[in-house]
């Protein structure tokens, strides 16, 4: 089928308004096509060719917590193979991935740090996102790890001696500053430090500080320095 001289718009369309418990089911497109697909000079059983520069495909849905399903073999099981590979390399607006060899991002950072107590980004410990107080925490295991949401609510805690109990998070909304209490240790820049990285945004900087060498304060800007918030996640050690 072709379109219209001048008309432009889709050639072929193909839409179900039935509604109710049967609703749905536009077309279904079935083959036998080997492994492979085009660059190997097999045929796909659905491939779209953009001839210009547009977009070769949408998928949009109108609602619903899952736009769709990619699946290979059975939907229910696990499957090691990839949902589909691309040649892109550039950032995929919206496309968030939290986990890595079944890690989340905190847990890989977390394990990075025990390690060889270097910052997960840089690997070097001079990240611009990450500033140290005291001396270096190399080789150390935090005394406590906490995450923390951008409205300062306390998401996962871990701790231990000299730490008495659960860390305490204090924040104020609209405001770049989070204050974190560890019961029964007190902050020094000559005896302890902290370790804090932005979880929610690369584009923001943290700074840590003590308050009347009690709470370690940290303040969250963007890169030309005005105040934000953001979402936390602070390795702490005890020097002493």
């Amino acid at each position: 089928m072709k379109a219209q001289s001048g008309k432009g718009g889709f050639v072929t369309r193909q839409s179900n308004i039935s509604t109710g418990a049967n609703a749905g089911g536009g077309a279904i497109y079935g083959c036998r096509t080997p492994v492979g697909g085009t660059a190997t000079g097999t045929a796909p059983c659905l491939r779209a060719s953009n001839l210009a520069g547009g977009n070769a495909f949408e998928f949009a849905s109108s609602g619903g917590p899952v736009a769709g399903l990619i699946s290979i073999g059975d939907p229910a099981a696990p499957n090691p193979g990839a949902p589909f590979v691309t040649n892109a390399n550039g950032l995929a607006t919206g496309l968030n991935a939290d986990r890595v060899d079944n890690l989340h991002a905190a847990q890989i950072i977390a394990a990075a740090r025990t390690k060889a107590g270097l910052d997960a980004d840089t690997l070097d410990g001079k990240d611009s996102t990450d500033f140290v107080m005291g001396a270096d925490v190399a080789g150390l295991i935090p005394v406590a790890v906490v995450n923390i949401a951008a409205d300062g609510t306390l998401r996962a805690s871990s701790h231990r001696a000299p730490v008495t109990g659960t860390p305490v998070v204090s924040h104020t909304a609209g405001s770049p500053f989070y204050d974190v209490d560890l019961p029964g240790v007190k902050f020094f820049f000559s005896d302890d430090a902290a370790n804090c990285t932005i979880a929610d945004n690369s584009s923001k900087i943290v700074a840590v500080n003590s308050i009347n060498g009690d709470d370690l304060r940290v303040r969250v800007t963007t890169n030309g320095g005005a105040d934000t918030e953001g979402a936390l996640y602070c390795s702490l050690y005890n020097l002493k």
